[in-house]
Protein backbone atom coordinates (compact mmCIF):
# COMPACT_ATOMS: atom_id res chain seq x y z
CA UNK A 1 0.00 0.00 0.00
CA UNK A 2 1.79 3.00 -0.91
CA UNK A 3 -0.69 5.57 -0.13
CA UNK A 4 -4.02 6.06 2.64
CA UNK A 5 -5.83 8.84 3.70
CA UNK A 6 -7.97 8.18 6.72
CA UNK A 7 -10.45 10.85 7.63
CA UNK A 8 -12.08 10.44 11.00
CA UNK A 9 -14.38 12.28 12.86
CA UNK A 10 -15.09 12.99 16.20
CA UNK A 11 -17.25 15.40 19.14
CA UNK A 12 -14.41 17.21 21.50
CA UNK A 13 -16.35 16.90 24.13
CA UNK A 14 -17.17 13.39 23.99
CA UNK A 15 -13.07 12.75 23.84
CA UNK A 16 -11.40 12.58 27.31
CA UNK A 17 -7.82 12.50 27.77
CA UNK A 18 -8.27 9.08 28.89
CA UNK A 19 -10.32 8.23 25.41
CA UNK A 20 -8.44 5.58 23.22
CA UNK A 21 -8.88 8.31 20.43
CA UNK A 22 -6.44 10.74 22.40
CA UNK A 23 -3.91 7.74 23.03
CA UNK A 24 -3.98 7.13 18.99
CA UNK A 25 -3.71 10.84 18.15
CA UNK A 26 -0.45 11.10 20.61
CA UNK A 27 1.05 8.06 19.11
CA UNK A 28 0.26 10.06 15.49
CA UNK A 29 1.81 12.98 16.64
CA UNK A 30 4.95 11.22 17.68
CA UNK A 31 5.54 9.86 13.89
CA UNK A 32 7.00 11.00 11.28
CA UNK A 33 3.46 12.77 9.54
CA UNK A 34 1.40 14.38 11.91
CA UNK A 35 -2.06 14.02 11.47
CA UNK A 36 -3.72 17.42 10.30
CA UNK A 37 -6.90 18.63 11.94
CA UNK A 38 -9.81 20.85 10.83
CA UNK A 39 -11.97 22.27 13.21
CA UNK A 40 -15.26 22.75 12.83
CA UNK A 41 -16.68 25.31 14.56
CA UNK A 42 -19.65 26.20 15.32
CA UNK A 43 -22.04 28.88 13.06
CA UNK A 44 -22.10 32.49 14.08
CA UNK A 45 -25.32 34.16 14.44
CA UNK A 46 -24.40 36.17 11.50
CA UNK A 47 -24.07 32.83 9.72
CA UNK A 48 -27.29 31.38 10.43
CA UNK A 49 -29.15 34.85 9.13
CA UNK A 50 -27.00 34.41 6.01
CA UNK A 51 -28.41 30.64 6.24
CA UNK A 52 -31.96 31.58 6.78
CA UNK A 53 -31.85 34.14 4.22
CA UNK A 54 -30.47 32.27 1.81
CA UNK A 55 -32.92 29.55 1.92
CA UNK A 56 -36.10 31.15 2.50
CA UNK A 57 -36.87 33.56 -0.28
CA UNK A 58 -38.08 35.88 -0.93
CA UNK A 59 -38.13 37.07 2.69
CA UNK A 60 -38.48 36.38 6.07
CA UNK A 61 -40.63 38.55 8.49
CA UNK A 62 -39.05 40.08 11.36
CA UNK A 63 -35.72 37.60 10.09
CA UNK A 64 -33.63 38.79 13.34
CA UNK A 65 -35.70 37.35 15.77
CA UNK A 66 -35.76 34.37 14.03
CA UNK A 67 -31.98 33.79 14.13
CA UNK A 68 -31.98 34.74 17.57
CA UNK A 69 -34.23 32.03 18.65
CA UNK A 70 -32.52 29.82 16.25
CA UNK A 71 -28.91 30.60 17.44
CA UNK A 72 -29.66 30.41 21.15
CA UNK A 73 -31.62 26.80 20.69
CA UNK A 74 -29.30 25.44 18.67
CA UNK A 75 -25.60 26.93 19.97
CA UNK A 76 -24.95 27.31 15.88
CA UNK A 77 -24.22 23.81 15.45
CA UNK A 78 -25.10 23.19 12.04
CA UNK A 79 -27.31 20.01 11.44
CA UNK A 80 -29.15 21.38 14.46
CA UNK A 81 -29.54 24.47 12.64
CA UNK A 82 -31.03 22.40 9.96
CA UNK A 83 -33.31 20.38 11.84
CA UNK A 84 -34.69 23.14 13.50
CA UNK A 85 -35.49 24.84 10.56
CA UNK A 86 -37.27 21.46 9.47
CA UNK A 87 -39.12 20.83 12.37
CA UNK A 88 -40.46 24.68 12.56
CA UNK A 89 -41.96 23.92 8.63
CA UNK A 90 -42.99 20.51 9.49
CA UNK A 91 -45.79 21.46 12.20
CA UNK A 92 -46.69 24.67 10.46
CA UNK A 93 -44.66 27.29 12.67
CA UNK A 94 -42.72 28.40 9.44
CA UNK A 95 -45.17 29.09 6.81
CA UNK A 96 -45.77 31.44 3.83
CA UNK A 97 -48.04 34.11 3.59
CA UNK A 98 -49.33 34.38 0.07
CA UNK A 99 -51.14 37.75 1.08
CA UNK A 100 -47.90 39.43 2.61
CA UNK A 101 -45.44 37.50 -0.15
CA UNK A 102 -42.71 36.25 2.67
CA UNK A 103 -41.88 33.49 5.37
CA UNK A 104 -43.24 34.30 8.85
CA UNK A 105 -43.31 32.12 11.77
CA UNK A 106 -44.18 31.65 15.70
CA UNK A 107 -42.39 30.32 18.55
CA UNK A 108 -44.12 30.22 21.93
CA UNK A 109 -44.30 28.14 24.89
CA UNK A 110 -44.43 24.41 24.61
CA UNK A 111 -44.15 24.66 21.10
CA UNK A 112 -40.41 24.88 21.09
CA UNK A 113 -38.38 22.31 21.85
CA UNK A 114 -35.91 21.87 24.48
CA UNK A 115 -32.95 20.77 22.44
CA UNK A 116 -32.41 18.55 19.58
CA UNK A 117 -33.26 15.18 21.14
CA UNK A 118 -36.94 16.65 22.17
CA UNK A 119 -37.07 17.94 18.99
CA UNK A 120 -36.96 14.59 17.15
CA UNK A 121 -38.94 13.27 20.02
CA UNK A 122 -41.45 15.33 18.44
CA UNK A 123 -41.29 14.71 15.31
CA UNK A 124 -41.09 10.84 15.68
CA UNK A 125 -44.21 11.39 18.01
CA UNK A 126 -46.22 12.82 15.45
CA UNK A 127 -46.55 9.70 13.07
CA UNK A 128 -48.81 7.10 13.76
CA UNK A 129 -48.55 4.19 16.74
CA UNK A 130 -47.31 1.42 14.59
CA UNK A 131 -44.71 3.73 12.71
CA UNK A 132 -43.77 4.76 16.16
CA UNK A 133 -43.32 1.14 17.79
CA UNK A 134 -41.66 0.26 14.45
CA UNK A 135 -38.94 2.94 14.61
CA UNK A 136 -38.01 2.61 18.07
CA UNK A 137 -37.48 -1.24 17.64
CA UNK A 138 -34.86 -0.40 14.96
CA UNK A 139 -33.17 1.88 17.52
CA UNK A 140 -32.77 -1.11 19.71
CA UNK A 141 -31.46 -3.07 16.67
CA UNK A 142 -28.78 -0.03 16.03
CA UNK A 143 -27.81 2.66 14.22
CA UNK A 144 -27.77 0.50 11.39
CA UNK A 145 -30.01 -2.42 10.81
CA UNK A 146 -31.43 -5.07 8.86
CA UNK A 147 -34.93 -4.92 7.37
CA UNK A 148 -34.94 -8.51 8.33
CA UNK A 149 -33.94 -8.13 12.39
CA UNK A 150 -36.70 -5.70 11.94
CA UNK A 151 -39.24 -8.05 10.82
CA UNK A 152 -38.33 -10.38 13.56
CA UNK A 153 -39.11 -8.31 15.91
CA UNK A 154 -42.02 -6.41 14.67
CA UNK A 155 -43.82 -9.80 13.93
CA UNK A 156 -44.60 -8.79 10.49
CA UNK A 157 -43.64 -9.42 6.54
CA UNK A 158 -40.11 -7.14 5.85
CA UNK A 159 -42.33 -5.25 3.00
CA UNK A 160 -44.64 -4.11 5.33
CA UNK A 161 -42.30 -2.94 7.48
CA UNK A 162 -40.50 -0.72 4.58
CA UNK A 163 -43.98 0.45 4.07
CA UNK A 164 -44.25 1.53 7.61
CA UNK A 165 -40.90 3.00 7.30
CA UNK A 166 -41.80 4.76 4.56
CA UNK A 167 -42.73 8.35 5.25
CA UNK A 168 -39.32 8.32 7.93
CA UNK A 169 -37.42 7.25 4.40
CA UNK A 170 -39.32 10.16 2.70
CA UNK A 171 -38.46 12.83 5.55
CA UNK A 172 -34.88 11.44 5.59
CA UNK A 173 -34.62 10.62 9.24
CA UNK A 174 -34.04 7.24 8.53
CA UNK A 175 -31.88 6.31 4.94
CA UNK A 176 -32.11 2.77 3.26
CA UNK A 177 -29.59 0.55 1.80
CA UNK A 178 -28.98 -2.23 0.19
CA UNK A 179 -25.69 -4.64 0.08
CA UNK A 180 -23.15 -3.72 -2.79
CA UNK A 181 -25.35 -0.76 -3.75
CA UNK A 182 -23.32 2.24 -4.31
CA UNK A 183 -26.01 4.47 -5.31
CA UNK A 184 -29.81 5.54 -4.59
CA UNK A 185 -31.81 2.22 -3.10
CA UNK A 186 -35.44 2.64 -3.25
CA UNK A 187 -37.59 2.08 -0.01
CA UNK A 188 -38.87 -1.28 -1.47
CA UNK A 189 -35.57 -2.55 -2.07
CA UNK A 190 -34.34 -1.80 1.22
CA UNK A 191 -32.20 -4.69 2.95
CA UNK A 192 -31.29 -2.53 5.84
CA UNK A 193 -31.62 0.94 6.63
CA UNK A 194 -29.68 3.59 9.16
CA UNK A 195 -30.16 6.37 11.98
CA UNK A 196 -29.52 9.74 9.46
CA UNK A 197 -28.13 11.07 12.73
CA UNK A 198 -27.17 10.07 16.26
CA UNK A 199 -29.75 12.18 17.83
CA UNK A 200 -32.75 10.83 15.86
CA UNK A 201 -32.09 6.91 17.10
CA UNK A 202 -31.79 8.31 21.00
CA UNK A 203 -35.16 10.41 20.32
CA UNK A 204 -36.50 6.57 18.71
CA UNK A 205 -35.36 5.40 21.69
CA UNK A 206 -37.05 7.30 23.73
CA UNK A 207 -40.33 6.05 22.40
CA UNK A 208 -40.06 3.58 25.01
CA UNK A 209 -41.30 4.36 28.34
CA UNK A 210 -38.66 3.53 30.79
CA UNK A 211 -40.81 0.64 32.70
CA UNK A 212 -41.30 -1.05 29.40
CA UNK A 213 -37.22 -0.91 28.23
CA UNK A 214 -36.23 -3.95 29.51
CA UNK A 215 -39.07 -5.95 29.08
CA UNK A 216 -38.77 -4.93 25.27
CA UNK A 217 -35.20 -5.59 24.90
CA UNK A 218 -35.94 -9.18 26.37
CA UNK A 219 -38.75 -10.04 23.62
CA UNK A 220 -36.44 -8.78 20.64
CA UNK A 221 -33.68 -11.12 22.23
CA UNK A 222 -35.74 -13.77 22.35
CA UNK A 223 -36.95 -13.55 18.79
CA UNK A 224 -34.11 -12.96 17.51
CA UNK A 225 -32.50 -15.92 19.04
CA UNK A 226 -35.78 -18.10 17.92
CA UNK A 227 -35.25 -17.09 14.49
CA UNK A 228 -31.84 -18.15 13.87
CA UNK A 229 -30.26 -20.89 12.66
CA UNK A 230 -26.69 -21.51 14.74
CA UNK A 231 -24.68 -20.54 12.03
CA UNK A 232 -26.29 -16.72 12.22
CA UNK A 233 -26.28 -17.50 16.08
CA UNK A 234 -22.91 -17.32 15.78
CA UNK A 235 -21.90 -14.79 13.32
CA UNK A 236 -24.69 -12.78 15.71
CA UNK A 237 -24.49 -14.00 19.84
CA UNK A 238 -22.86 -10.76 21.32
CA UNK A 239 -26.04 -9.01 19.79
CA UNK A 240 -28.25 -11.18 20.75
CA UNK A 241 -27.42 -11.67 24.34
CA UNK A 242 -27.16 -7.90 24.99
CA UNK A 243 -30.68 -7.53 24.44
CA UNK A 244 -31.34 -10.50 26.34
CA UNK A 245 -28.85 -10.00 29.20
CA UNK A 246 -30.82 -6.37 29.25
CA UNK A 247 -33.88 -7.94 30.09
CA UNK A 248 -32.27 -11.41 31.61
CA UNK A 249 -34.18 -10.19 35.42
CA UNK A 250 -38.06 -11.15 33.43
CA UNK A 251 -37.38 -14.59 32.80
CA UNK A 252 -38.61 -16.60 35.01
CA UNK A 253 -37.97 -20.22 33.04
CA UNK A 254 -35.35 -22.17 34.72
CA UNK A 255 -34.53 -23.86 31.68
CA UNK A 256 -34.22 -20.76 29.59
CA UNK A 257 -32.21 -19.20 32.36
CA UNK A 258 -29.82 -22.69 31.98
CA UNK A 259 -29.54 -21.97 27.70
CA UNK A 260 -28.77 -18.03 28.75
CA UNK A 261 -25.83 -19.00 31.35
CA UNK A 262 -24.63 -21.62 28.61
CA UNK A 263 -24.59 -18.74 25.74
CA UNK A 264 -23.16 -16.26 27.90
Amino acid sequence: LRYCVVVAAYRDEEVTPTHPLSGIIAELNRGIKPPEFVEVRSLTESDVKNLIVGSLVPEVAEVDGLTGEIHRLTGGNPFHVKSFLEYLYVFGLLYFDDQDGCWCWRLAGEETPEDIVDLFVRRLGSFNQDAQQLISLAACLGNIFSIKDLATTFGRAGKECLAILAPFIDQGLIVPGKIGDRGGVSTASAEWCSFMHDRVQQAAFLLISTGDLNSVQLKIGRQLLAEMSEEELELNLFKVLEHINSGAEGIDSEAELDRLVKLN
